[in-house]
């Protein structure tokens, strides 16, 4: 299977509505996100950052 930007949207997109995600297979999804935590964790902290703080983005 090709992973491509899509399948994520689509992914986030499931999340936000059922709270769980049915477009990438649970193994690469599970692995994705063991392999890329502290990854996914920093987006995710910066993000916060900016919302709550108006602190941009680091690049």
């Amino acid at each position: 299977m090709e992973v491509k930007r899509e399948h994520f949207v689509r992914a986030a997109l499931e999340i936000g509505q059922s709270g769980e995600n049915d477009t990438l297979p649970y193994d690469i999804d599970a692995a994705f996100i063991r392999d890329k935590s502290g990854d996914l964790a920093q987006i995710c902290f910066d993000l916060f950052q900016t919302i709550v703080n108006g602190v941009p983005l680091a690049p």
